[in-house]
């Protein structure tokens, strides 16, 4: 702030209103209160023609500009949970494609089983026959 003439000051106007019972401290102190809102009035056109209206207008601006902040904060939070979203769906469709793999895999296998057994089931029948054979002396045995 601009710095104000001593006898301008409020409590030098004050000691002369104080001292009011002589008229002349009266008289001073109240030409010094008009000459005090005479300055601090220029003094205040001063401020204003220095720009402290830019001021103003930029502290406006600044609470425009962090109501937008505000506003992308909350956009952004929601893309970031949807993003999340996302990725856990990802996931999931990552765990279902090994999951399918798998079960393929064991498909694979279950089939190889199954086709194992079928053969030994054969070789089981085939034996039966020559033991069958055997018994009953058809056979001759290998040796």
């Amino acid at each position: 702030m601009v710095s104000q003439k001593w006898y301008l000051s409020t409590w030098f106007i004050s000691l002369c209103f104080l001292f009011s019972i002589l008229i002349l401290p009266f008289i001073a102190g109240l030409i010094l209160l008009i000459l005090q809102i005479v300055d601090r009035k220029s003094q205040i056109e001063k401020l204003k023609s220095s720009g402290i209206d830019k001021v103003q207008d930029a502290k406006m601006e600044l609470e425009k500009l962090e109501a937008e902040i505000g506003l992308l904060k909350t956009k952004r939070e929601s893309q970031i949970s949807k993003l999340q979203i996302l990725d856990d769906a990802l996931i999931i469709d990552a765990k279902v494609i090994a999951l399918e793999l798998q079960k393929k895999e064991l498909e694979s296998k279950l089939k190889q089983l199954s086709d194992t057994i079928v053969e030994k089931n054969n070789q089981i029948v085939q034996l039966d026959d020559e033991i069958l054979y055997q018994s009953f002396g058809f056979l001759r045995v290998k040796i």
